[in-house]
């Protein structure tokens, strides 16, 4: 019987997208250009009233791609003068150093490798 080599692709590097907001009160004036509340936009983009909020009085520093475009598209305003692109390639993960065993997990291996005699019971 032959062994078979099994080929695994390599990891793929995810892409992760965060757009920095340049101005807070930018989307708010443009907003209230349109004369629409914060429930309007977040209706709209697709998110929270509170979310919007959080952007628009810059406490939410940085937020996703498809939020950014959401607002962007709504508001009718190119998104770079909104956004600033963050793009980071995120390493992909080392499988050989995901097998490693936690300390828990080594305890339970050899309190299940002892004889069923030399067990401690509890109640």
């Amino acid at each position: 019987m032959t062994t078979a080599t099994i080929r695994r692709r390599p990891p793929q590097k995810k892409k992760e997208v965060w757009m920095e907001i340049k101005d807070p009160a930018k989307i708010r004036r443009a907003r209230l250009q349109k004369r629409w509340t914060q429930r309007d936009l977040a209706q709209l983009t697709r998110r929270s009233q509170a979310a919007i909020q959080l952007v628009e009085s810059g406490k939410l520093k940085n937020i996703s791609e498809t939020f950014a475009m959401g607002i962007a598209f709504s508001l009718g305003i190119d998104w770079e003068d909104l956004f600033i692109d963050h793009e980071h390639v995120a390493a992909p993960i080392d499988q050989s150093a995901s097998h490693s065993t936690s300390h828990v997990e080594n305890q339970h291996a050899a309190r299940l490798a002892r004889p069923a005699n030399a067990r401690k019971r509890t109640a």
